[in-house]
């Protein structure tokens, strides 16, 4: 009797916590956050994105069939079914069981090496969407704080952070090329399944792992033009802005100008001010009327 390894309940369980808890965060925020900069809302939704790539590769994809491997003619009955459904589950299961006796890297078991390349990719692509999830699911924690007065340019600063994902982007891309390249190989002397038994290998509809890395490409790209490039110009600018200020000269007039931080056009009101009464008072003293009393 083959028994499931405690793994995969355990991440049915950390996969229903995720889409548990990044459903209140996304329904509690997306309203408030809608209301912010463009850079800001760009940055939501690219989150948003990454985040569901990542969870139709964590809880759909397992569900649907890789492959189909027909019987042989000889090895089929009446009764019997045409062939068999290859599901990524199964994989995860093989994977789970040749990780834990290091099965990959002993070279005396047939199809040790096709099974890294196929197998082994497959669960590795689903572990760097399992980092991705998390990863978004913390930037939208940290963006629900830049509501917060005063702390708030430093949360929403610090999910910009999300452009550092890349690396996890391009080897899932790279590794998912790869496993599907090679899955045609589990068939045969050298892989799992004898072609004494199964006829051939066909892929079936389960093109997901594929489809979610090239997704999840493009939306790092957009990431980057339309909201991490503009943040950083804003940056920039704000930067020069400051030590402009910084580096600026205090004009002497501006200690005996109680106005002076309003800027030089409320000193120049102040000056042309007292040159008015300046004048006035001449004119008076002239025609000898008297000044003023203030």
């Amino acid at each position: 009797c083959l028994h499931l390894h405690v793994m995969v309940y355990y991440g049915a369980l950390v996969s229903m916590l995720c889409l548990l808890l990044g459903s209140l965060i996304v329904a509690s925020v997306k309203d408030l956050l809608s209301q912010d900069s463009a850079v800001s809302r760009s940055l939501f939704k690219r989150t948003q994105l990454f985040l569901s790539m990542s969870l139709i590769m964590f809880l759909l994809s397992p569900l649907v069939p890789i492959g189909y491997l027909p019987y042989s003619s000889d090895e089929i009955e009446d009764d019997d079914p045409e062939g068999r459904y290859l599901f990524p589950v199964e994989m995860l299961q093989t994977d789970d069981f040749l990780s834990a006796n290091d099965r990959y890297d002993d070279d005396d078991i047939d199809g040790a090496e096709v099974a890294s390349s196929t197998i082994g990719n497959y669960a590795l692509v689903e572990d760097l969407f399992f980092t991705i999830m998390w990863i978004n699911l913390s930037i939208i924690m940290l963006m629900s704080m830049a509501l917060i007065p005063g702390a708030g340019k430093v949360f929403s600063s610090l999910g910009q952070l999300n452009i550092l994902s890349v690396p996890l982007v391009v080897l899932a891309l790279i590794f998912s090329i790869i496993m599907y390249v090679n899955l045609p190989d589990l068939l045969g002397d050298d892989g799992l399944f004898s072609d004494s038994f199964y006829e051939s290998f066909y892929f079936h509809v389960n093109w997901l792992p594929l489809i979610c890395c090239i997704v999840a490409t493009i939306n790092w790209i957009l990431l980057l033009v339309k909201s991490h490039i503009p943040w950083w110009k804003q940056m920039s600018k704000s930067t020069q802005k400051v030590f402009a200020n910084f580096n600026m000269e205090p004009s002497p007039t501006n200690f005996s100008n109680p106005n002076a931080g309003q800027g030089q056009f409320v000193q120049q009101q102040y000056n042309q001010q007292q040159y008015n009464q300046q004048q006035q008072y001449n004119q008076q003293q002239q025609f000898g009327q008297q000044p003023p009393r203030y």
